[in-house]
């Protein structure tokens, strides 16, 4: 069976997918992986929302190889109860996103 594209229904009544859609965005999902759209106006990327998340299963380890590296971490200063994360900047300054479900 092909890969078909479609809108996640299973945010489509959240805050933030309406707030997504308000604003010309969508949230989307393909086989496992979920896509969040949105488009702002702010030219500035470190100013920006913008980022790109990867989840992964092991965040102290995925935390670890990019200090290792020489990379800059940026703490996750609004915390959200289902997730651990962290940042990184991007050499244009873009926001990525590293997170792990929390663990019970």
């Amino acid at each position: 069976m092909p890969a078909v594209l479609r809108r996640d229904s299973r945010h489509e009544g959240g805050a933030q997918a309406r707030a997504l859609r308000k604003n010309g965005g969508a949230y989307f999902y393909l086989a496992g992986i979920e896509l969040h759209l949105s488009l702002e106006e702010t030219p500035e990327n470190a100013a920006s929302g913008r980022h790109v998340c990867f989840e992964v299963d092991d965040l102290a380890r995925a935390e670890a190889a990019l200090r290792a590296g020489g990379v800059e971490i940026v703490p996750d200063l609004q915390p959200i109860e289902e997730w651990e994360r962290f940042y990184v900047r991007d050499p244009a300054g873009v926001r990525v996103e590293f997170a792990q479900v929390r663990r019970a």
